[in-house]
């Protein structure tokens, strides 16, 4: 067991299914070799990783895209329907963007893409274990205030956490497929801000004024002027566009999607998301136009709703 904020969080248990066993080797090193989990189990296609994935039941189940006998897609559909639970990561080649998209689609978590990435491969496994850490640290505070039957009173006002609005926001942005997307954590930083001010929404009247303190903030924080509005404000743009394209891509699939139904016209203008739909079925359709603001205004608002659920 690892200890998090005094909190004892359990060791994860990992699954990795590649035909390439070089591949499965180098995902296994880099998982023993940085203390990020135990590997239990390992296959070389879809349906060999089906059976040992529903004996086993890891945490984290790594998969390859394209696999012999079945592939990695077919894979996490199926196990999704057979009652799994664990989060998936997706291993594929950067080009197959729309088989990437179809993934999502069924069910995964995040991708890793290849020819592996040892960096690339920390930064995604580690911060789906943050997530799943501070879910089980959530857990662990609403069952506690549940049981008393009333906030936990220490002598001072409850307050929320960064890690719940972290935690929070990134179910949010996984729901959408975009966890793994850089302008992710400018969005996350943007909740972080706004859940300190007065009256947020008049905050985000000015997404340039915004802009401009995270940059100060962040420039700040490092002594170094790394940071810029103009690469800040195109990160969340190229974002939010992937967002509404793989919710599009729900719809096309499944109009009744849960996730498409939740999310599509709350975030995104009507006009714009059956724009989107019909661009992904091969019809020609004017350029899409995306409403920043509004997308970060229904954020906050889902943001505010399940901080006070957790009350």
């Amino acid at each position: 067991m690892r200890k998090k904020g005094g909190i004892k969080v359990r060791k994860f248990k990992f699954f990795i299914a590649d035909d390439d066993r070089g591949v499965r080797r180098m995902l296994r090193n880099i998982i023993m070799e940085n203390k990020l989990g135990e590997v239990v189990g390992e296959a070389a296609d879809g349906i060999e990783a089906e059976q040992s994935i529903m004996n086993l039941m890891p945490d984290i189940a790594i998969i390859d895209l394209l696999m012999p006998r079945q592939d990695g897609i077919e894979a996490v559909k199926n196990l999704k329907n057979m009652g799994y639970k664990g989060i998936f990561i997706m291993l594929s080649q950067v080009e197959q963007k729309e088989m990437i998209k179809k993934a999502y689609e069924k069910g995964i978590d995040y991708y890793i893409t290849k020819p592996i990435n040892i960096t690339e491969v920390l930064h995604i496994i580690n911060r789906v274990i943050e997530v799943m850490d501070l879910k089980s640290v959530l857990k662990g505070i609403k069952q506690s205030i549940s049981q008393i039957g009333e906030k936990v009173e220490t002598g001072e006002r409850w307050e929320t956490s960064d890690n719940q609005i972290k935690y929070l926001t990134e179910n949010i942005l996984m729901d959408m497929g975009i966890l793994g997307e850089s302008g992710s954590h400018d969005i996350i930083q943007i909740m972080l801000l706004l859940i300190q001010e007065e009256d947020p929404y008049k905050v985000l009247e000015n997404l340039n004024g915004l802009y401009a303190r995270l940059v100060k903030t962040f420039n700040k924080k490092t002594n170094r002027n790394k940071m810029n509005v103009k690469a800040l404000e195109q990160r969340i743009r190229r974002v939010v566009k992937t967002a509404l394209e793989n919710l599009a891509a729900l719809g096309v699939e499944d109009y009744q999607n849960p996730k498409f139904e939740d999310y599509a016209f709350r975030y995104f203008d009507f006009a714009e998301v059956r724009k989107q739909m019909q661009k992904i079925k091969g019809v020609k359709t004017s350029k899409t136009k995306l409403n920043i603001k509004k997308f970060l205004k229904v954020m906050f608002f889902d943001l505010q709703k399940k901080l006070r659920e957790l009350d």
